[in-house]
């Protein structure tokens, strides 16, 4: 029997993370709740040396325990229900750019690939690129502080958004970025001048064109990446696994944080309501081994904050036809 997959939920949407209950893990998730619990109301924050001190009003929840089960969604699936994707954000893929890639990029290149659980043949007919490494708390911090994202916002779950990710930079700068909505996502990607991946193009760089079972080959192996068989229960650097690469050269496309990519999920988790949920891709610390396998895929609402998503962006080449 398939064990059940439950999340941390508050009513407010500052959700905790995707919590796998299989005896080990759960710890983190109620550590994390504590230490960004709402402090007293009108506490000062800042970001920054630069910017003016905010007032900022928190409130109190109660947390709200929410049900969950997953599902293993195949390559067919994940590509919009078998439509292929041509476009992002009404931006074509594939479109003329800057010839230099931006750095800490790896260049995946179009053609023939495995897809899915039954590692069926797919194409990507133009070449792209994607984070060698999915997006940290220093990178994240430096977008707020550069652009005020959210620094302005009255709602208290917001303040908790701010001071996790500001005692991230300070703390663990060098750990991927999470409780990340999808928005989030997408509003970092946008001011890099990148964009989010489909789930094909993440699938593509994790696989590579042989339809690996996970980044570095077919068998899995506890040293190669942060999963619940660590037994760590929390975020790692994000170079910590180098022996985990992928065959492109990515690194954490397996375990550590789960990753949003722009599709919208085919077979939401939640309920049947078309565009309701964003695909998001490579398990996390939390899960084990067989959720780890590249093929696997769950989706969440947009809006959720979870304790083990983050992302990585993509960017496009310049095309020569």
């Amino acid at each position: 029997m398939e064990s059940s997959v439950w999340k941390v939920a508050q009513s407010t949407s500052f959700h905790m993370g995707k919590k796998n209950h299989r005896g080990r893990g759960g710890g983190f998730n109620a550590e994390l709740n504590n230490r960004m619990s709402p402090s007293a109301a009108g506490e000062i924050l800042t970001i920054g040396e630069d910017f003016a001190l905010r007032e900022l009003t928190c409130e109190a929840s109660a947390p709200v325990w929410a049900p969950r089960s997953k599902i293993a969604t195949e390559g067919r699936e994940l590509s919009s229900g078998g439509r292929q994707v041509k476009e992002v954000n009404n931006v074509p893929l594939g479109r003329p750019g800057p010839v230099t890639p931006p750095r800490g990029m790896i260049r995946i290149s179009a053609g023939d690939f495995l897809v899915g659980r039954a590692a069926a043949k797919a194409n990507i007919p133009y070449d792209f690129y994607l984070d060698e490494v999915p997006v940290t708390n220093k990178e994240f911090y430096e977008f707020m502080k550069q652009t005020g994202f959210m620094l302005n916002h009255p709602s208290w779950q917001f303040t908790k958004f701010i001071r996790h990710v500001t005692t991230g930079a300070r703390r663990s700068p060098n750990h991927p970025i999470t409780m990340v909505t999808w928005y989030d996502a997408q509003a970092f990607a946008a001011w890099a001048g990148k964009r989010l991946p489909t789930a094909l193009e993440w699938e593509r760089a994790a696989r590579g064109r042989n339809g690996r079972l996970y980044p570095w080959g077919n068998d899995f192996e506890q040293s190669r990446c942060n999963s619940a068989e660590s037994n760590l229960g929390r975020t790692t650097p994000v170079r910590l696994y180098e022996n985990g690469r992928s065959e492109d050269g990515c690194v954490d496309m397996a375990g550590n944080v789960f990753e949003w990519v722009d599709d919208w999920a085919a077979i939401p988790r939640m309920s049947t309501a078309p565009n309701s949920e964003k695909v998001n891709r490579g398990a996390s610390y939390a899960r084990w081994a067989e959720d780890l396998v590249s093929w696997y895929t769950e989706s969440d609402p947009p809006d959720l904050r979870m304790s083990d998503v983050g992302f990585r962006c993509a960017w496009d080449s310049q095309r020569t036809d």
